[in-house]
């Protein structure tokens, strides 16, 4: 089943995400993002690089698709956040969709599951 992310943002704020469309690609992103990068991912072109796995070690070298910057747009004093590979905020973006996967498989054998916990024991 496919579902969009706009979607699931607009659930999570209560019916009240407001979004903006860019001026380059038309795109729609929520009004109060802070930075925008534009582009696409090429098929035809791949770069190998290193990969950090959920318990912060390097996995082999992989090819990865490159990614062609088109524009960059940022609000003034524009806040950036990243996440780290392998820390705990990684491991909840990255467990909560496995949790909800598994419930349902979980659910469809033992009805009377109530819900699925991936535990930092576990790195998520």
């Amino acid at each position: 089943m496919w579902v969009d992310e706009m979607q699931i943002a607009n659930s999570l704020l209560d019916g009240k995400l407001a979004l903006s469309q860019t001026s380059y690609s038309r795109l729609y992103v929520p009004g109060h993002t802070e930075i925008v990068l534009e582009g696409k991912i090429l098929n035809d072109k791949t770069y190998e690089e290193w990969m950090v796995e959920m318990l912060r070690t390097y996995d082999f070298k992989r090819k990865q698709p490159v990614f062609e910057l088109k524009r960059i747009m940022l609000r003034n004093y524009a806040i950036y956040h990243d996440i780290l590979p392998g820390y705990a905020e990684l491991r909840l973006l990255m467990g909560m969709p496995v949790e909800a996967k598994m419930y349902d498989n979980i659910k469809n054998v033992v009805p009377t599951t109530q819900s699925v916990h991936l535990t930092e024991g576990g790195s998520n």
